[in-house]
């Protein structure tokens, strides 16, 4: 499963540290389906295995939806892209 992020950042209880924020429904999708989540960013990406989405998640938050009337969470991880490897 593959979910594009605008941003990126920094803040919060773990100071210092880049974080990116999935909606939970994400998060769960991926769970149900004993899959890893591929996180884009710009041309970057972040794999996060399913063992990684259930204990790393660094902060969570309750937003309400604008649109629906479904709230969701926002669960915060690490940003650590995938290393890049040349071919040469």
């Amino acid at each position: 499963m593959i979910v594009k992020v605008k941003k990126i950042w920094y803040g919060g209880d773990t100071i210092g540290v880049a974080k990116v924020s999935l909606r939970d429904y994400d998060v769960n999708e991926a769970l149900a389906n004993n899959e890893k989540l591929v996180v884009q960013y710009k041309d970057m990406k972040m794999t996060l295995t399913p063992k990684q989405l259930e204990t790393e998640i660094l902060e969570s938050s309750v937003f309400k939806s604008k649109i629906g009337k479904r709230n969701y969470k926002l669960l915060d991880y690490e940003w650590k892209p995938d290393k890049l490897f040349s071919a040469s």
